[in-house]
């Protein structure tokens, strides 16, 4: 029998704001599973600026889950790494 996502599971995130004049952050987060502890979901996100016209920013997620019943089987193997840039004019 398939369970939902996110039925008995805890969450816990952590934000770095550095105050810098880049304003540089980080954002961290990640489940998991409070019945069976295969199943883990992770994401970070970062940005920043280089300079007054470019800035950068990163976002990143993985999936784990070892039961063919949990939803989050069928994107096990989808993760991913984004990182762009953006030019201000």
């Amino acid at each position: 029998m398939t369970q939902p996502i996110g039925q008995n599971d805890v969450f816990a995130g952590v934000r770095l704001a550095l105050n810098d004049i880049d304003g540089t952050e980080l954002l961290v987060g990640g489940t998991v599973d409070l019945e069976t502890s295969d199943s883990t979901t992770l994401r970070v996100e970062a940005s920043g600026r280089i300079n007054n016209d470019v800035s950068w920013n990163l976002t990143a997620g993985a999936f784990n889950s070892e039961k063919v019943t949990d939803p989050l089987y069928q994107i096990k193997k989808d993760d991913y790494i984004e990182l762009g840039m953006t030019y201000y004019f």
